[in-house]
């Protein structure tokens, strides 16, 4: 099977059809569903370990948080 963005075990995702947000293969409930022409942003906080998303703008919310910077 072919892998996404989230699959591998260094890489965070978030599919807009579920949604999920997803990492090392495991997804989890997550914010909202994305359509085509909406822009989905990412930040990373390297200090705080955090992910969070952004829907056109809006903040969507930290999706990940605390992750083994080693591991990811």
């Amino acid at each position: 099977a072919e892998k996404g963005v989230g699959d591998d075990a260094h890489s965070f995702g978030f599919e807009g059809s579920k949604p999920a947000a997803v990492m090392g293969g495991t997804r989890q409930y997550f914010g909202t569903r994305w359509s085509p022409g909406d822009i989905v942003g990412t930040g990373i906080d390297l200090d705080s370990r955090e992910v969070m998303f952004f829907l056109n703008g809006a903040p969507i919310g930290v999706a990940f948080e605390g992750f083994d910077m080693a591991a990811a």
